[in-house]
């Protein structure tokens, strides 16, 4: 029930582990490189934004009125009484995106500057993200009045695979700055988000599974987070779940040609 078998391509029996700490290298270089350090300021001024950030654009709402307005989708205002369900499930998406990209800059700045005060901000983005039960919640797909939740939610979408890229990047760019508790906690979210994502594929609960469309970013971005969460995770438990992800990336990749 996932790929036709003449699509798949032979499961990887081996480890799982995810690429080296590129930061790390990339700051050890820069001390005696100045191109590559010039490089790495150049994210400072990226990093403030994570830095200035309101808490709203990251902790979780519970209430149409509690979106930050820049997270809000104007869509809500069509969607009738599934309004403030679809507000919230698109600021999971938007939160997961502002992880990724604003706490991503953050948190290199942070470890290459040592900056405690940027470190400080990184450990509460995180926190919220350890606090978000799961990374997507139901929603998203109910942006008209006639819209009806299937049993069980209309399962993972963008806001599952943006927080899966934005903890994985933070982590690895914050290394052993992040307290050990802290990060366990969130290998812990990411375990989850893996089975969550395993458990919508094998039941076809997204549309995007249903309807195998395999070009859809909605398809490719949560294979690529699946894949990225097992390999961070490096539990040989996942290679089934690995391999679901690579398994879905080739039939992507086969779609969208040369």
């Amino acid at each position: 029930a996932r790929v036709p078998a003449s699509e798949q391509i032979a499961p990887w029996q081996g480890g799982l582990a995810y690429r080296p700490d590129e930061w790390a290298r990339a700051f050890e270089i820069a001390q005696v490189t100045p191109g590559v350090r010039q490089s790495l300021f150049r994210f400072a001024p990226c990093a403030q934004r994570g830095f200035q950030a309101s808490p709203s654009l990251y902790r979780r709402p519970t209430t149409l009125a509690g979106i930050d307005p820049s997270q809000l989708s104007a869509q809500y205002l069509t969607a009738g009484a599934n309004g403030e369900v679809f507000a919230l499930a698109m600021a999971d998406c938007g939160q997961s995106d502002f992880v990724r990209s604003a706490g991503l800059d953050l948190a290199v700045m942070a470890a290459y500057s040592g900056r405690q005060d940027y470190l400080d901000k990184c450990i509460d983005i995180l926190s919220a993200m350890r606090d978000r039960v799961p990374f997507q919640r139901p929603g998203w797909t109910m942006y008209t009045p006639e819209a009806t939740m299937p049993a069980g939610g209309d399962g993972v979408w963008l806001g599952t695979s943006w927080g899966i890229e934005g903890v994985v990047g933070m982590l690895s760019a914050l290394g052993d700055r992040v307290p050990a508790t802290l990060r366990s906690e969130l290998e812990g979210r990411l375990r989850a988000e893996v089975d969550l994502i395993t458990k919508d594929w094998a039941e076809e609960r997204p549309w995007f599974v249903r309807g195998r469309a395999y070009q859809s970013n909605q398809w490719i971005e949560t294979s690529i987070g699946l894949v990225r969460a097992c390999l961070f995770l490096k539990d040989p438990a996942l290679i089934d779940a690995y391999n679901l992800g690579v398994q879905n990336l080739a039939a992507s990749l086969d779609r969208l040609g040369s």
